[in-house]
Protein backbone atom coordinates (compact mmCIF):
# COMPACT_ATOMS: atom_id res chain seq x y z
CA UNK A 1 0.00 0.00 0.00
CA UNK A 2 2.65 2.42 1.07
CA UNK A 3 5.12 1.59 -2.35
CA UNK A 4 2.08 2.45 -4.50
CA UNK A 5 2.23 5.67 -3.70
CA UNK A 6 5.93 6.10 -4.70
CA UNK A 7 7.12 7.61 -8.13
CA UNK A 8 9.03 5.37 -10.81
CA UNK A 9 12.70 6.43 -9.22
CA UNK A 10 11.25 4.41 -6.23
CA UNK A 11 10.58 1.19 -8.59
CA UNK A 12 13.82 -1.09 -7.04
CA UNK A 13 11.77 -0.83 -3.54
CA UNK A 14 8.75 -1.38 -5.29
CA UNK A 15 10.23 -4.71 -6.75
CA UNK A 16 11.75 -5.62 -2.94
CA UNK A 17 8.23 -5.27 -1.28
CA UNK A 18 6.19 -6.71 -4.34
CA UNK A 19 8.65 -9.81 -4.82
CA UNK A 20 8.67 -10.89 -0.84
CA UNK A 21 4.74 -10.54 -0.89
CA UNK A 22 4.39 -12.83 -4.24
CA UNK A 23 6.76 -15.04 -2.26
CA UNK A 24 4.10 -15.14 1.38
CA UNK A 25 1.37 -15.32 -0.97
CA UNK A 26 2.55 -18.70 -2.57
CA UNK A 27 4.02 -20.32 0.81
CA UNK A 28 0.27 -19.78 2.22
CA UNK A 29 -1.23 -21.22 -0.51
CA UNK A 30 -2.98 -17.79 -2.06
CA UNK A 31 -0.65 -16.65 -5.32
CA UNK A 32 -2.68 -13.22 -6.73
CA UNK A 33 -2.28 -13.02 -10.27
CA UNK A 34 -3.31 -9.16 -9.99
CA UNK A 35 -0.41 -8.63 -7.34
CA UNK A 36 1.93 -11.17 -9.72
CA UNK A 37 1.25 -8.79 -12.81
CA UNK A 38 1.83 -5.45 -11.22
CA UNK A 39 5.18 -7.31 -10.42
CA UNK A 40 5.92 -7.86 -14.22
CA UNK A 41 4.86 -4.29 -15.01
CA UNK A 42 7.94 -2.95 -12.99
CA UNK A 43 10.67 -2.46 -15.77
CA UNK A 44 14.05 -4.63 -15.40
CA UNK A 45 16.56 -6.14 -17.07
CA UNK A 46 15.79 -9.76 -16.48
CA UNK A 47 16.12 -12.39 -20.14
CA UNK A 48 12.50 -13.51 -19.68
CA UNK A 49 11.58 -9.58 -20.27
CA UNK A 50 9.64 -8.79 -23.60
CA UNK A 51 11.42 -6.55 -26.35
CA UNK A 52 9.14 -3.74 -25.73
CA UNK A 53 9.99 -3.61 -22.18
CA UNK A 54 14.03 -4.03 -22.88
CA UNK A 55 13.77 -0.86 -24.88
CA UNK A 56 11.49 1.04 -22.86
CA UNK A 57 12.53 4.33 -21.88
CA UNK A 58 11.48 3.89 -18.68
CA UNK A 59 13.59 0.68 -18.01
CA UNK A 60 16.41 3.24 -18.72
CA UNK A 61 15.68 5.86 -16.56
CA UNK A 62 14.11 4.11 -13.74
CA UNK A 63 15.64 0.45 -13.49
CA UNK A 64 14.23 -1.60 -10.36
CA UNK A 65 17.16 -3.04 -9.67
CA UNK A 66 16.79 -6.47 -8.11
CA UNK A 67 20.14 -6.66 -6.41
CA UNK A 68 19.08 -3.23 -4.43
CA UNK A 69 19.49 -3.90 -0.60
CA UNK A 70 16.27 -2.56 1.77
CA UNK A 71 17.40 -5.16 4.52
CA UNK A 72 18.30 -2.22 7.25
CA UNK A 73 14.68 -1.26 6.31
CA UNK A 74 12.60 -4.02 5.41
CA UNK A 75 14.38 -7.23 7.17
CA UNK A 76 13.74 -8.62 4.14
CA UNK A 77 16.66 -10.27 1.75
CA UNK A 78 17.99 -9.00 -1.48
CA UNK A 79 15.69 -10.48 -4.01
CA UNK A 80 18.52 -10.93 -6.87
CA UNK A 81 17.70 -13.31 -10.01
CA UNK A 82 13.93 -13.86 -9.72
CA UNK A 83 13.20 -16.05 -12.63
CA UNK A 84 12.24 -19.33 -10.39
CA UNK A 85 9.47 -17.39 -8.59
CA UNK A 86 8.10 -15.82 -11.70
CA UNK A 87 8.12 -19.45 -13.45
CA UNK A 88 6.42 -20.68 -10.61
CA UNK A 89 3.70 -18.03 -10.78
CA UNK A 90 3.26 -18.16 -14.70
CA UNK A 91 2.96 -22.02 -14.28
CA UNK A 92 0.21 -22.12 -11.43
CA UNK A 93 -1.40 -19.16 -14.09
CA UNK A 94 -1.04 -21.15 -17.02
CA UNK A 95 -2.23 -24.32 -16.19
CA UNK A 96 -6.12 -23.56 -17.12
CA UNK A 97 -5.13 -21.26 -19.29
CA UNK A 98 -6.24 -21.35 -23.32
CA UNK A 99 -3.63 -18.54 -24.00
CA UNK A 100 -0.77 -16.45 -22.96
CA UNK A 101 -2.41 -13.23 -23.87
CA UNK A 102 -2.23 -11.64 -20.15
CA UNK A 103 1.16 -11.95 -20.01
CA UNK A 104 2.71 -11.03 -23.53
CA UNK A 105 2.88 -7.58 -23.18
CA UNK A 106 5.60 -8.18 -20.04
CA UNK A 107 7.36 -11.57 -21.25
CA UNK A 108 9.36 -12.62 -23.94
CA UNK A 109 7.52 -14.80 -26.72
CA UNK A 110 9.97 -17.64 -27.20
CA UNK A 111 10.26 -17.77 -23.70
CA UNK A 112 6.01 -18.11 -22.84
CA UNK A 113 5.42 -19.80 -25.56
CA UNK A 114 7.17 -22.60 -24.59
CA UNK A 115 7.10 -22.49 -20.90
CA UNK A 116 3.26 -22.81 -21.86
CA UNK A 117 3.71 -25.87 -24.09
CA UNK A 118 6.12 -27.25 -20.92
CA UNK A 119 3.18 -26.34 -18.44
CA UNK A 120 0.30 -28.48 -20.71
CA UNK A 121 2.74 -31.38 -20.79
CA UNK A 122 3.86 -31.71 -17.48
CA UNK A 123 0.12 -31.45 -16.41
CA UNK A 124 -0.99 -33.96 -19.27
CA UNK A 125 -3.25 -31.51 -20.61
CA UNK A 126 -4.93 -31.53 -24.34
CA UNK A 127 -2.62 -33.58 -27.06
CA UNK A 128 1.01 -34.11 -26.08
CA UNK A 129 1.82 -33.95 -29.78
CA UNK A 130 0.61 -30.50 -30.18
CA UNK A 131 2.56 -29.08 -27.60
CA UNK A 132 5.66 -31.23 -28.28
CA UNK A 133 5.56 -29.66 -31.47
CA UNK A 134 5.64 -26.65 -30.02
CA UNK A 135 9.20 -26.83 -28.24
CA UNK A 136 12.84 -27.06 -29.91
CA UNK A 137 13.55 -31.22 -30.03
CA UNK A 138 16.41 -30.20 -27.65
CA UNK A 139 14.46 -28.56 -25.27
CA UNK A 140 11.99 -31.12 -25.63
CA UNK A 141 14.23 -33.62 -24.69
CA UNK A 142 15.47 -32.16 -21.58
CA UNK A 143 11.72 -31.53 -20.51
CA UNK A 144 11.75 -35.49 -20.73
CA UNK A 145 14.66 -36.35 -19.01
CA UNK A 146 14.48 -33.86 -16.11
CA UNK A 147 13.84 -35.16 -12.80
CA UNK A 148 12.33 -33.08 -10.47
CA UNK A 149 11.77 -33.82 -6.53
CA UNK A 150 10.79 -30.09 -5.69
CA UNK A 151 8.76 -29.33 -2.63
CA UNK A 152 5.66 -27.16 -2.64
CA UNK A 153 6.28 -23.85 -1.31
CA UNK A 154 3.00 -24.06 1.03
CA UNK A 155 5.03 -26.76 2.96
CA UNK A 156 5.69 -26.32 6.88
CA UNK A 157 8.66 -27.33 8.63
CA UNK A 158 7.72 -26.45 12.36
CA UNK A 159 5.33 -28.54 13.68
CA UNK A 160 3.58 -28.50 16.93
CA UNK A 161 4.81 -31.02 19.25
CA UNK A 162 1.09 -32.73 18.98
CA UNK A 163 0.87 -31.70 15.34
CA UNK A 164 0.43 -34.66 12.32
CA UNK A 165 3.30 -34.37 10.01
CA UNK A 166 2.73 -33.68 6.10
CA UNK A 167 4.38 -32.98 3.21
CA UNK A 168 3.53 -31.98 -0.32
CA UNK A 169 5.96 -32.63 -3.52
CA UNK A 170 5.79 -32.41 -7.40
CA UNK A 171 7.42 -35.43 -8.35
CA UNK A 172 8.71 -36.42 -12.08
CA UNK A 173 10.08 -38.85 -13.79
CA UNK A 174 10.93 -40.99 -11.13
CA UNK A 175 9.81 -44.55 -10.89
CA UNK A 176 10.96 -44.81 -7.47
CA UNK A 177 11.27 -42.88 -4.50
CA UNK A 178 12.79 -43.91 -1.21
CA UNK A 179 11.71 -41.99 1.80
CA UNK A 180 13.77 -42.40 4.76
CA UNK A 181 13.34 -40.57 8.09
CA UNK A 182 16.38 -40.04 10.95
CA UNK A 183 15.73 -38.70 14.14
CA UNK A 184 18.58 -36.38 15.20
CA UNK A 185 20.54 -36.29 18.60
CA UNK A 186 19.48 -32.49 18.81
CA UNK A 187 20.89 -32.20 22.53
CA UNK A 188 24.21 -33.83 21.64
CA UNK A 189 24.29 -31.88 17.97
CA UNK A 190 23.30 -28.04 19.84
CA UNK A 191 26.34 -28.94 22.70
CA UNK A 192 29.03 -30.12 20.59
CA UNK A 193 27.80 -27.72 17.33
CA UNK A 194 26.53 -24.54 19.02
CA UNK A 195 24.36 -23.93 16.06
CA UNK A 196 20.59 -25.11 14.61
CA UNK A 197 21.00 -27.93 12.67
CA UNK A 198 20.50 -27.96 8.70
CA UNK A 199 19.68 -29.74 5.77
CA UNK A 200 23.27 -30.42 5.57
CA UNK A 201 23.93 -32.54 8.46
CA UNK A 202 26.33 -35.54 7.70
CA UNK A 203 24.06 -38.59 8.14
CA UNK A 204 26.77 -41.37 7.19
CA UNK A 205 26.27 -44.06 9.75
CA UNK A 206 23.12 -43.15 10.65
CA UNK A 207 20.74 -45.77 10.61
CA UNK A 208 16.96 -44.43 9.22
CA UNK A 209 14.29 -45.06 11.72
CA UNK A 210 11.54 -45.46 8.81
CA UNK A 211 12.40 -46.29 5.63
CA UNK A 212 9.66 -46.88 2.46
CA UNK A 213 9.73 -47.23 -1.43
CA UNK A 214 6.83 -46.00 -3.27
CA UNK A 215 6.01 -46.87 -7.14
CA UNK A 216 4.84 -44.23 -9.75
CA UNK A 217 3.51 -45.75 -13.17
CA UNK A 218 3.27 -41.98 -15.04
CA UNK A 219 5.06 -41.13 -17.84
CA UNK A 220 8.59 -38.88 -17.97
CA UNK A 221 6.67 -36.09 -19.12
CA UNK A 222 3.53 -35.98 -16.29
CA UNK A 223 4.83 -33.66 -13.05
CA UNK A 224 2.43 -35.53 -10.32
CA UNK A 225 2.03 -33.26 -6.56
CA UNK A 226 2.41 -36.46 -4.00
CA UNK A 227 1.04 -36.20 -0.25
CA UNK A 228 3.06 -37.80 2.47
CA UNK A 229 2.20 -38.36 6.08
CA UNK A 230 4.38 -39.60 8.86
CA UNK A 231 2.44 -40.66 11.38
CA UNK A 232 5.51 -41.68 13.29
CA UNK A 233 6.64 -38.60 14.04
CA UNK A 234 4.41 -38.59 17.28
CA UNK A 235 7.11 -36.33 19.72
CA UNK A 236 8.88 -33.67 20.31
CA UNK A 237 12.18 -33.23 18.13
CA UNK A 238 14.20 -32.96 15.02
CA UNK A 239 14.12 -34.88 12.21
CA UNK A 240 15.52 -34.77 8.48
CA UNK A 241 13.41 -36.50 5.59
CA UNK A 242 15.11 -37.80 2.48
CA UNK A 243 13.41 -38.55 -0.38
CA UNK A 244 15.64 -40.27 -2.67
CA UNK A 245 14.92 -41.16 -6.82
CA UNK A 246 16.70 -41.93 -10.06
CA UNK A 247 19.82 -40.07 -8.97
CA UNK A 248 18.42 -36.72 -7.29
CA UNK A 249 17.87 -36.05 -3.68
CA UNK A 250 15.76 -33.99 -1.57
CA UNK A 251 15.66 -33.14 1.87
CA UNK A 252 13.27 -31.49 4.49
CA UNK A 253 14.34 -30.63 8.16
CA UNK A 254 11.77 -31.20 10.45
CA UNK A 255 11.24 -29.45 13.74
CA UNK A 256 8.20 -30.65 16.38
CA UNK A 257 7.93 -29.15 19.20
CA UNK A 258 10.12 -25.81 20.41
CA UNK A 259 11.68 -24.64 23.93
CA UNK A 260 12.20 -21.39 24.50
CA UNK A 261 13.60 -18.89 27.87
CA UNK A 262 11.43 -16.10 29.42
CA UNK A 263 15.09 -14.39 30.81
CA UNK A 264 14.80 -11.88 34.10
CA UNK A 265 17.03 -11.13 36.86
CA UNK A 266 17.35 -11.70 40.79
CA UNK A 267 20.42 -11.05 42.93
CA UNK A 268 21.45 -14.62 42.26
CA UNK A 269 21.71 -14.38 38.46
CA UNK A 270 19.94 -14.67 35.31
CA UNK A 271 16.54 -16.68 35.92
CA UNK A 272 15.53 -18.33 33.24
CA UNK A 273 11.45 -19.66 32.76
CA UNK A 274 10.67 -22.52 29.82
CA UNK A 275 7.93 -22.17 27.84
CA UNK A 276 6.88 -24.21 24.80
CA UNK A 277 5.80 -23.91 21.33
CA UNK A 278 1.72 -22.59 22.91
CA UNK A 279 3.56 -20.28 25.52
CA UNK A 280 2.63 -22.58 28.44
CA UNK A 281 5.06 -23.11 31.44
CA UNK A 282 7.39 -26.52 31.19
CA UNK A 283 8.59 -27.97 34.34
CA UNK A 284 11.50 -30.06 34.80
CA UNK A 285 13.52 -28.90 32.20
CA UNK A 286 18.03 -28.24 31.98
CA UNK A 287 19.86 -25.55 30.53
CA UNK A 288 23.36 -26.10 28.96
CA UNK A 289 25.21 -23.22 29.05
CA UNK A 290 28.75 -22.90 28.49
CA UNK A 291 29.60 -26.92 29.85
CA UNK A 292 26.94 -26.59 32.59
CA UNK A 293 23.95 -27.87 33.11
CA UNK A 294 21.54 -26.21 35.17
CA UNK A 295 18.09 -27.36 36.36
CA UNK A 296 14.82 -26.28 37.19
CA UNK A 297 13.23 -25.52 40.20
CA UNK A 298 9.82 -26.72 41.57
CA UNK A 299 8.47 -23.36 40.27
CA UNK A 300 9.90 -24.13 36.99
CA UNK A 301 12.81 -21.60 36.87
CA UNK A 302 16.13 -22.20 36.26
CA UNK A 303 18.66 -20.40 37.66
CA UNK A 304 21.88 -19.27 35.56
CA UNK A 305 24.97 -17.96 38.04
CA UNK A 306 26.35 -13.99 36.58
CA UNK A 307 29.04 -14.57 34.42
CA UNK A 308 32.48 -13.35 34.81
CA UNK A 309 33.11 -13.09 31.15
CA UNK A 310 29.73 -11.70 29.68
CA UNK A 311 29.10 -12.58 26.09
CA UNK A 312 26.37 -14.20 24.10
CA UNK A 313 26.41 -17.80 24.73
CA UNK A 314 24.54 -20.57 23.24
CA UNK A 315 21.81 -22.20 25.25
CA UNK A 316 20.25 -25.72 25.10
CA UNK A 317 17.43 -26.05 26.91
CA UNK A 318 16.19 -30.06 26.94
CA UNK A 319 12.99 -31.39 28.39
CA UNK A 320 12.35 -35.75 28.30
CA UNK A 321 14.92 -36.24 25.54
CA UNK A 322 14.08 -33.39 23.39
CA UNK A 323 16.31 -30.00 23.06
CA UNK A 324 15.84 -26.75 21.34
CA UNK A 325 18.89 -24.06 20.90
CA UNK A 326 18.69 -20.50 21.71
CA UNK A 327 20.94 -17.59 22.86
CA UNK A 328 21.67 -15.77 26.17
CA UNK A 329 22.93 -12.67 26.48
CA UNK A 330 24.75 -13.68 29.73
CA UNK A 331 25.17 -11.02 32.45
CA UNK A 332 27.62 -9.79 34.74
CA UNK A 333 26.97 -8.73 38.33
CA UNK A 334 27.56 -5.31 37.82
CA UNK A 335 24.62 -5.85 35.01
CA UNK A 336 22.44 -6.16 38.07
CA UNK A 337 23.98 -3.48 40.82
CA UNK A 338 23.56 -1.16 37.47
CA UNK A 339 19.80 -2.46 37.31
CA UNK A 340 19.30 -2.16 40.73
CA UNK A 341 20.66 1.78 41.00
CA UNK A 342 18.87 3.07 37.95
CA UNK A 343 15.70 1.36 39.96
CA UNK A 344 16.24 3.33 43.39
CA UNK A 345 16.91 6.44 41.09
CA UNK A 346 13.18 6.11 39.33
CA UNK A 347 11.96 5.00 42.73
CA UNK A 348 13.51 8.29 44.24
CA UNK A 349 12.37 10.88 41.14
Amino acid sequence: TFTRTLGAPFNPLKAHVLYHRLVLDQAMGTPDKALFLEYLKLPRFQPYMSKAMLESVELQRYPADLNADYKVWSQLAIVGPDEALVRSYLKTFLVNATSTKEFDEYLNDTYLKHLFAETKIENGLGEPETWAAQLPPELYRQLKDRIDIDFAPTNKTAFAADEVVKLDLFVKNVPQLMVKVFEINATNYYRTQKREVDTAINLDGLVANAEKTHTYTETPFRRMGRKFEFPELNKPGVYVIDFIGAGKSSRALIRKGRLRPLVGMSTAGQKLTILDENDKLVQGATVWLGGHEYKADDKGVVLVPFSTAPSRQPLVISKDGFSSLDFLNHQAESYQLLAGIHVDREAML
